[in-house]
């Protein structure tokens, strides 16, 4: 891992992830999870502060870059709920079929190679009645290409965003 991957990056996506409206959504998406949790693209541990910790016993941190959980241990420290850290990708979590009670992923889909792979094994390892806290980036409909250009210069994730009638009917059928 490189120098810049391992002590700027964090800090980067750290600041550009922890702004105003995307704090407001998870403030407000967080403290819905329950039980044992599983949360996809972690990173920096920026929701651990939301989880309610008469509720949660346990938080599985997965995010594929081991950069991030230095800033996301510091945090879990403040929580008062076990932080397990998981250095995966979400397109094969490494996890039993319904071992979760909750499942959280925050501004992750937009950045998964495969999203569709990553939304069909969070519903693999979710156990039968369980909860999914999800909030992403996505569009209604394609962006023009030269704004997709210029948007991808400065934020490859809004410009990447998934289309989101496509991921939720290949992941869970038709809406």
């Amino acid at each position: 891992m490189s120098l810049y991957d391992r002590f700027v990056l964090p800090h980067l996506i750290d600041c550009v992830c922890g702004l105003g409206r995307v704090m407001e959504q998870r403030a407000a998406l967080i403290p819905l999870a329950r039980g044992n949790v599983l949360e996809v693209g972690a990173g920096t541990g920026l929701n651990f502060r939301y989880y309610d910790a008469s509720q949660v016993q346990c938080i599985h941190a997965l995010d594929p870059s081991a950069g991030m959980h230095r800033l996301a241990l510091q945090r879990a420290d403040a929580i008062g709920i076990p932080v397990k850290p998981l250095t995966l990708g979400a397109e094969t979590i490494q996890a039993d079929d319904a071992s979760f009670d909750t499942v959280v992923s925050t501004f992750t889909l937009c950045t998964i190679p495969d999203a569709v792979a990553a939304l069909a094994e969070m519903r693999r390892v979710l156990k039968p009645g369980g909860r999914v806290a999800l909030s992403d980036i996505a569009l209604r409909k394609p962006l023009p290409d030269e704004l997709a250009r210029d948007v991808s210069a400065y934020v490859g994730c809004i410009a990447g965003a998934i289309p989101i009638v496509r991921v939720i009917s290949e992941s869970v059928g038709e809406i």
